[in-house]
């Protein structure tokens, strides 16, 4: 059993490698989707930054939380003009976003009023 175990770990950290020079190979262009949703993100002024890797940091996360309802209507809009063999159905696109928006948003006004309670903005 060990020495199984053993050839399966082996696989798995290859299969890992493949995956990542794959993955470290890909554009935003190979990615119009998530470019597209990268672009929206900037009209509402949230930008990952350089010293995070590019990501979203906490302070972007609060301000998606904050416009969340707007955002995540626009995000919506867009990905129903998306054409691609995979795309859910319009329903899901829906429904999805909503559930995201207001998640998002609910989760804004907890934590809005537990920095007011510690006195922060």
């Amino acid at each position: 059993m060990e020495k199984d175990v053993t050839a399966k770990r082996v696989v798995l950290s290859e299969a890992k490698k493949a995956l990542k020079k794959i993955q470290s190979g890909k554009k935003k262009v190979d990615f119009p989707v998530v470019a597209a949703i990268e672009n929206l993100f900037e009209k509402y002024e949230i930008k990952p930054v350089a010293y995070h890797s590019g990501k979203l940091n906490g302070v972007n996360c609060r301000e998606v939380m904050k416009q969340a309802r707007k955002l995540f209507v626009d995000i919506e809009s867009y990905l129903l003009t998306v054409i691609h063999p995979d795309r859910c159905t319009d329903d899901v696109i829906i429904s999805t976003c909503k559930l995201h928006g207001d998640i998002a948003a609910t989760l804004d006004t907890i934590t809005a009023k537990m920095r007011l309670k510690r006195g922060q903005p």
